[in-house]
């Protein structure tokens, strides 16, 4: 008898609760609650765990947790994917409408450098005047991250020059730069003058082919005795016309970051 009326309990719960499948389905999933035979034959109802019935609403929170757990996950991974290939598109940072970017160069200073030039631009008081002479005065151009040189279709002398506020010691330093040309056998040549206006060239090979990346050149003078005074240097001069270094027309170099190391108590070293 009693079980009788346990099963006309539970055709009548069924009977109320059949709109509800679907979400009962859905809490039975998440809270693996039982309603296999045996709970049908004590009379529990499906979706209910301790004889008591499932509240209407907590279907829908579960559901509702869910859709927002989903869409989380999927905007973040959307968020990783998209920043990671913008980040590989746009590789070291963004475009300045200042200046043209190109590859960006290896660290050029290093610790103890008396930086000149940094970028394109004059960083140290020491430098009174910067500037183009020759076939570059009308073609070159000076941006905040580098130098342009350029020598147009002229055949004759072409530099950028670094006037000195006053004579630099230039005994056991190095004078560097960083230099990257895509016009091919393009030659810079530095030229160092004193207070006494006389000049000095190195004019090696090695020092003075201009790689198409980024590369950095340090060069430390060693000019012929009583050719020039290194402890009086006024100007530093990079030379890049046809008629000085041999370059084509249309030659196009850039340069940044000139500096200087300090000067080394034992020059062997």
């Amino acid at each position: 008898m009693l079980r009788k009326k346990n099963g006309n309990f539970g055709k009548q719960l069924q009977q109320r609760n059949r709109a509800l499948e679907s979400f009962e389905e859905i809490a039975n999933t998440y809270l693996k609650t039982s309603t296999g035979d045996g709970a049908k034959e004590k009379g529990a109802s499906p979706g209910l765990s301790s004889g008591r019935k499932l509240p209407v609403w907590l279907p829908w929170l579960i559901a509702g947790v869910c859709v927002a757990a989903t869409a989380l996950i999927l905007l973040s991974r959307t968020y990783f994917n998209v920043n990671v290939e913008i980040t590989r598109k746009s590789g070291s940072g963004a475009a300045s409408t200042a200046a043209p970017q190109r590859s960006a160069a290896p660290s050029t200073f290093r610790r103890g450098d008396n930086v000149l030039v940094r970028g394109g631009k004059v960083e140290h008081p020491i430098v009174s005047r910067a500037y183009f002479s020759g076939d570059a005065q009308n073609v070159g151009k000076i941006y905040s991250n580098e130098i342009v040189l350029a020598n147009g279709e002229g055949r004759g002398a072409a530099s950028y020059r670094l006037d000195l506020a006053r004579p630099v010691n230039m005994t056991g330093r190095t004078v560097g730069y960083a230099a990257r040309s895509e016009t091919p056998g393009a030659k810079l040549v530095l030229v160092l003058t004193d207070a006494a206006n006389r000049g000095y060239r190195i004019e090696t090979e090695k020092l003075t082919g201009v790689s198409a990346n980024w590369r950095t050149y340090r060069m430390r003078p060693r000019p012929p005795k009583d050719s020039i005074d290194l402890a009086a240097i006024t100007s530093i001069r990079f030379e890049f016309g046809a008629a000085t270094t041999g370059n084509p027309t249309e030659t196009v170099i850039s340069l940044k970051d000139i500096f200087l190391t300090k000067a080394k108590r034992f020059p062997w070293l």
